[in-house]
C-alpha cells in the first residue's frame, strides 16, 4: 500500500511537471508570435521610410522649385531619430533571447529543445529587423548627405527659410517630448488590452496652464461670492468662510479632472504618482493633514470666530482669517502672526469675545487720609456711569478696597463693548482724566507716598543756642534742629544746653 501511494505521488509530480513545461512552452511561443507581429509592423514602418526617401529624391530631381527641402529634411531627421531609438531596444531584446537560448541548450531534454527552437525564432525576427534598420538607416544617411550638399547651393533666402523651419521643428520636438509613459487598460471586443500612453511636455504644460487659470478665476469668484453673501444675503462671516472652503476644494478637484481631460492625460497617472505621494505623505503630510482637519473643525465648531480677540500663549490679537494650514492673527501693535490651526485646538486659547464683546475693566485710585469717602465713592460712580463707552447694565461697582500706608484705596469696576484691546486703554485713560478733574474740583487730594522718620540714639540730642546776628552765624554753629545748632534767646551772651 505504501508503495502504491509513492507511485501515485511520483506520477502526480511528473504530470504536474509536464503541465508546467507545456505552459512555459506555450508562453514562449505566444511571446514569439507577439514579437513577430511587432517586427512586421516595424518592417512596414521602415518600408514607409524607405518609400518616402525614394519618393522625395525623385521629386527633388524632377521638380526642385516646388519641393520644400526644409520639410523634407526635418522628416528625414525624425525618421533617423526613431531608428536610433529602435536599435538599442531591439539589440537588448536580442541579447536577452540569446541568453535564454544558451541557458536551455545546456539541458538535454525534449522540453528544452522545443524552447530553444522557439527562442531561435524570436532571435531570427530580431536579427531581421535589426538588419532592416541598418539598411534604412544607411539609405536615410545618404539622402541626408545629398540634401546637405544641395542646401548649401540654395540662395540665402531659401537657406534662411530652411533654418527657420529647422528651428520650428526643434521647438516642436521639445513640445512633443515624452516625459514618461502610463499603462492604460482598454477594452476592445470584450478583451482587456494594455495601451501605453505617452505623457508629453505639451500635455503637462496645457494641464498646468488650465489649472493656474482656473485657480485665478476660482479665487476671484469665491471673493465675489463672499462679499455678496455677507452684504446681500446677510450670512455670518464664519458661515461664508466654511462654505467657501468646501466649495473651493470641490472646485479644485473638478478643475484638476478638467485639466487632465483637456490635456489628454489618463487617470492612471495617479497610479504612477501613487508611490511618490505615499512617500510625501509619510514624511511631511502628517502635520499638514492635522492643521487642515483642525481648520475644518474650527470652522464647524467655531470655538473662535473671525474678529474674535484671542490670546494664544501670550500672543493676543484679532483673528483675521482661518486658512487651510494656519490662521492669521493681527496683534494690536499691527504685527501679523500666523498660528497653525492645530495650536488653536490643542493649546490653551483665551477667547475674550467668545459669547459677546463685553469685557470688564477696572481702575484703582488712592485718596489722602481724611478725605470724604462717601464723596469719593459718588464721584467715581458718576464718572464711570456718565462715560459714553461704559455700559449702564451691569452698572459700575465702586469698592473701598483698603486702608493703605499712605492712602485710602478705591477700585471701580465697569463693563464696556470693545472691538480691540486699545478700546479698553482709551476708556481707562478718559476715566482717569475725568476723575482727576472732579477730585480737584471737590478738594479731594490724590494720595502720594508719605514716610515718618524716627531717630534712635543712646543719648539725648544736645542743642546749643547762640546769640548774635543770624546773618553771620558763628563758623562753629550748626543749623537749628541738629546737634550743636544755635538759636537766639532772651539771655544774651550766655550759652545754654537744652536736653532734648
Amino acid at each position: 500500500l505504501m508503495k502504491t501511494d509513492a507511485e501515485q505521488t511520483q506520477a502526480q509530480r511528473e504530470r504536474l511537471q509536464t503541465i508546467e513545461n507545456n505552459f512555459e512552452l506555450r508562453q514562449a511561443q505566444l511571446e514569439t508570435v507577439q514579437v513577430q507581429v511587432e517586427m512586421l509592423r516595424l518592417s512596414q514602418t521602415l518600408l514607409d521610410y524607405e518609400a518616402y526617401s525614394w519618393k522625395s529624391r525623385y521629386e527633388l530631381a524632377t521638380n526642385r522649385e516646388k519641393v520644400d527641402t526644409a520639410d523634407m529634411y526635418s522628416k528625414i531627421l525624425r525618421a533617423m531619430d526613431k531608428i536610433e531609438h529602435f536599435e538599442p531596444y531591439f539589440q537588448s531584446n536580442l541579447s536577452h533571447v540569446n541568453a535564454l537560448i544558451d541557458q536551455n541548450q545546456r539541458i538535454d531534454s525534449p522540453h528544452n529543445k522545443a524552447l530553444v527552437e522557439t527562442y531561435q525564432e524570436q532571435a531570427e525576427a530580431y536579427v531581421q529587423v535589426l538588419n532592416r534598420l541598418k539598411q534604412v538607416k544607411r539609405l536615410l544617411e545618404r539622402w541626408k548627405q545629398e540634401l546637405d550638399e544641395q542646401r548649401t547651393e540654395l540662395p540665402l533666402a531659401d537657406q534662411l527659410h530652411d533654418k527657420t523651419h529647422e528651428l520650428m521643428n526643434w521647438l516642436e520636438s521639445i513640445w512633443d517630448f515624452e516625459l514618461f509613459t502610463v499603462d492604460e487598460p482598454v477594452i476592445i471586443n470584450g478583451q482587456v488590452i494594455t495601451d501605453h500612453r505617452g505623457i508629453t511636455l505639451s500635455n503637462m504644460l496645457i494641464a498646468f496652464s488650465i489649472l493656474i487659470l482656473g485657480m485665478v478665476v476660482l479665487r476671484f469668484s469665491t471673493k465675489r461670492f463672499s462679499a455678496l453673501a455677507i452684504s446681500r444675503f446677510k450670512w455670518h462671516p464664519n458661515r461664508v468662510v466654511l462654505f467657501n472652503k468646501w466649495l473651493y476644494y470641490l472646485m479644485v478637484a473638478g478643475l484638476v479632472l478638467l485639466a487632465m481631460g483637456m490635456a489628454d492625460i489618463p487617470m492612471t497617472i495617479f497610479a504612477f504618482l501613487g508611490g511618490a505621494l505615499a512617500i510625501a505623505a509619510g514624511f511631511g503630510a502628517r502635520n499638514l493633514l492635522n492643521n487642515f482637519l483642525s481648520g475644518i473643525i474650527l470652522l464647524i465648531e467655531r470655538p473662535v470666530k473671525l474678529g474674535d480677540i484671542v490670546d494664544v500663549e501670550g500672543t493676543r490679537g484679532t483673528l483675521e482669517r482661518i486658512g487651510i494650514r494656519c490662521s492669521h492673527v493681527r496683534r494690536f501693535d499691527g504685527i501679523d502672526i500666523l498660528i497653525p490651526n492645530g495650536d488653536l485646538l490643542e493649546k490653551n486659547v483665551i477667547n475674550w469675545t467668545l459669547s459677546n464683546r463685553q469685557l470688564r475693566g477696572s481702575l484703582s485710585v488712592g485718596v489722602a487720609y481724611g478725605s470724604p469717602t462717601e464723596a469719593v465713592r459718588d464721584i467715581l460712580f458718576e464718572v464711570v456711569r456718565d462715560h459714553p463707552s461704559t455700559l449702564p447694565v451691569p452698572e459700575p461697582i465702586v469698592l473701598f478696597e483698603d486702608f493703605a500706608d499712605s492712602a485710602l484705596n478705591f477700585r471701580v469696576f465697569y463693563w464696556l463693548t470693545v472691538s480691540s484691546e486699545m478700546d479698553m486703554y482709551i476708556t481707562a485713560s478718559d476715566l482717569r482724566f475725568e476723575i482727576e478733574h472732579r477730585f480737584r474740583g471737590a478738594g479731594i487730594t490724590i494720595a502720594f507716598p508719605q514716610r515718618d522718620m524716627h531717630l534712635d540714639t543712646s543719648t539725648p540730642l544736645q542743642v546749643t543756642v547762640h546769640s548774635g546776628s543770624l546773618e553771620h552765624p558763628p563758623s562753629t554753629a550748626g543749623s537749628l534742629g541738629k546737634p550743636g545748632a544755635t538759636k537766639p534767646s532772651s539771655s544774651a551772651g550766655k550759652n545754654e544746653a537744652i536736653p532734648v
